[in-house]
């Protein structure tokens, strides 16, 4: 994986939630949210899935960036399309 992208959840606070990245990794991250957004159709929701290579996946690192965390393996993000 040539970036570090992760979701990390506060041990002390479990309604915290960390996103580390480098340049790339966010630009990826963005890029996913925007392919998403275009790809919803009117009237419906999509999803996507990002999962650490522990869970069989390449769009997100394995190496936890704050020991003090816990490292999320499976992101899904939503995107919900409503009519106005």
């Amino acid at each position: 994986m040539k970036y570090t992208l992760t979701f990390e959840m506060s041990r002390d606070n479990k309604e915290e939630l960390f996103v580390h990245g480098s340049p790339e990794g966010l630009t990826f991250f963005a890029n996913s949210l925007l392919k998403l957004v275009e790809d919803t159709k009117d009237g419906s929701f999509n999803d996507s899935h990002f999962f650490s290579n522990n869970w069989g996946g390449s769009e997100l690192t394995s190496e936890l960036q704050d020991i003090d965390a816990i490292l999320i393996h499976h992101v899904k993000v939503f995107c919900w399309n409503h009519p106005e």
